[in-house]
């Protein structure tokens, strides 16, 4: 997994459209664990079991061709990516992203959805559901996927809600596969930052 040096990191605002058919996927865990990106969650809106497309504000935080990189493999998985910024980080990339249009292809000729690996062969691998409520002064901070980096698990977002600049706090359902201790210490990571975990 590659790191992320803190003082070069450069945050990337963007908006995704993800299609229903990856809701079983770990889309961002993925982007998470391959290109070493922090990256915060700021309005979600993932309807239970995935019947409708999800919609995720986000802002990655990594060096700009780890940020190159995740926006490409998501633009080859065709999720839609409706906004970027902010534009100052547009002009360092020289251009590489223009333009980033989701490529138009029937459903049935996208690659396969994305996959971990999260325990090595003949280890024990856990599933566990879970719902976390996360409170709006942590909306910027990369709790979440602090499960895949710190913890090694690989999470799937069955469905979110996230109001941007709401006071209200978010609620992610989500689905945990690892080490069963990999997921203990991670779910009391959570609980030590002051998240509900049910």
């Amino acid at each position: 997994m590659a790191t992320l040096d803190r003082h070069d990191a450069v945050p990337v605002w963007c908006r995704l459209r993800i299609p229903h058919s990856y809701t079983p996927s770990p889309v961002l865990s993925t982007l998470a664990s391959r290109y070493g990106l922090d990256i915060s969650i700021t309005t979600a809106h993932l309807g239970f079991h995935g019947l409708e497309d999800g919609w995720f504000d986000l802002v990655l935080s990594g060096q700009p061709h780890q940020i190159l990189a995740s926006l490409r493999y998501l633009q080859h998985l065709q999720i839609e990516i409706t906004q970027l910024g902010p534009k100052p980080l547009l002009a360092r990339f020289g251009g590489l992203l223009d333009p980033l249009i989701p490529m138009e292809s029937p459903l049935s000729s996208r690659p396969e959805p994305p996959t971990l690996a999260i325990a090595a062969p003949g280890a024990t691998v856990q599933t566990r559901e879970v719902e976390v409520t996360i409170p709006p002064e942590l909306r910027y901070q990369p709790v979440l996927f602090r499960l895949v980096h710190h913890h090694w698990l690989e999470m799937t977002i069955v469905s979110a809600r996230l109001e941007s600049d709401s006071l209200c706090p978010g609620r992610f359902e989500l689905i945990l596969n690892g080490s069963p201790s990999s997921i203990e210490c991670g779910l009391a990571t959570l609980r030590q930052q002051a998240l509900v975990v049910v």
